[in-house]
């Protein structure tokens, strides 16, 4: 499974999703980017062959890209949180709209009930004193 899910990012034709980025964004790089400039050191330093040194400065070098997508990930993530939130207050408001109807017909309905039936009854009452 990991070496597809490897050879899926090292495939530059798989993933092309290119966006503008916000103007406090522009300086970021771009996943391909990103992911080029890991390749380029990690061939360049050998990294099996690096010492602890090399390896603590590349990953300074990497830290403030990383943390750029750590932000925007938590400013999607955010965003999509209050978008579900204001869908089910407004979910939550439409049922209320559809209690008070439902409500409004059953009154209705029972309203009708008490008026029309005695009324049949009265007219069964008449009828089957004329028949009898």
């Amino acid at each position: 499974m990991w070496p597809e899910v490897v050879a899926s990012y090292q495939d530059p034709n798989k993933y092309k999703p290119v966006q503008k980025l916000a103007s406090e964004h522009r300086d970021v790089c771009t996943a391909d980017e990103l992911t080029e400039m890991v390749q380029r050191q990690l061939e360049d330093h050998k990294v099996r062959q690096s010492d602890a040194t090399e390896l603590w400065q590349l990953e300074k070098q990497i830290q403030p890209a990383l943390q750029l997508v750590r932000t925007r990930k938590t400013q999607l993530m955010l965003g999509a949180v209050k978008a579900l939130q204001e869908k089910k207050n407004q979910l939550s408001k439409e049922k209320q709209v559809l209690e008070r109807e439902w409500f409004l017909v059953c009154v209705g309905n029972l309203c009708i009930s008490l008026v029309i039936w005695p009324q049949l009854l009265a007219a069964r009452l008449n009828e089957s004193n004329v028949d009898g």
